[in-house]
């Protein structure tokens, strides 16, 4: 048998094996903002919050968490530079694939959802909803069994049909993971 036949193989009955003890888990996010294109021309970089309840299945050989997400949309004023804030809240649905490496675990994450914020500047307020969309990259590290810490940054997208307009930014931040 080849090396490649052999490798198939094996990552073919490890996918196949009976499923791990799958697990629930509720995770808290704190990110920091950098808006990257025009529909935030107007905003500050500014702080998010966020909550996560997923449910990861158990295979062998990765890590798949399906899970739904709750955020603050937070883009502070700078009246000084004459920046307006932005502020909302977004629900999404998506998962986070990963791979288990002993303590070390990085994860690809995406989401889509809904989100809606207001939009005030020094004379007028505006209301922005659609769709809310992220993906990413995490790395968490397990240093108890039901606790992780870890990192993440994402790119997203707020679509508001309704005006033609996105609004997209770079989120950065840390989390933390509790496995139940």
């Amino acid at each position: 048998m080849t090396r490649t036949a052999f490798a198939a193989l094996a990552l073919g009955l490890a996918l196949a094996a009976p499923a791990a003890a799958s697990d629930f888990q509720v995770a808290i996010d704190l990110d920091y903002t950098v808006p990257t294109n025009d529909g935030l021309d107007s905003a500050g970089h500014g702080p998010h919050f966020g909550a996560r309840v997923g449910y990861a299945l158990g295979l062998p050989v990765v890590d798949l968490v399906l899970e739904a997400r709750g955020t603050t949309l937070n883009f502070p004023s700078n009246l000084e530079e004459e920046k307006d804030g932005w502020a909302g809240w977004g629900v999404q649905g998506g998962a986070r694939v990963g791979v288990g490496l002993g303590v070390f675990r990085p994860a690809l994450f995406a989401h889509v959802g809904y989100g809606e914020t207001e939009v005030s500047g020094l004379d007028y307020v505006s209301h922005h909803g659609g769709y809310l969309i992220d993906g990413g990259l995490a790395a968490t590290f397990t240093l108890l069994p039901v606790v992780g810490f870890g990192a993440q940054v994402a790119y997203n997208t707020l679509l508001d049909m309704e005006k033609d307009s996105t609004a997209e930014w770079v989120s950065f931040g840390a989390h933390v993971e509790f496995r139940l």
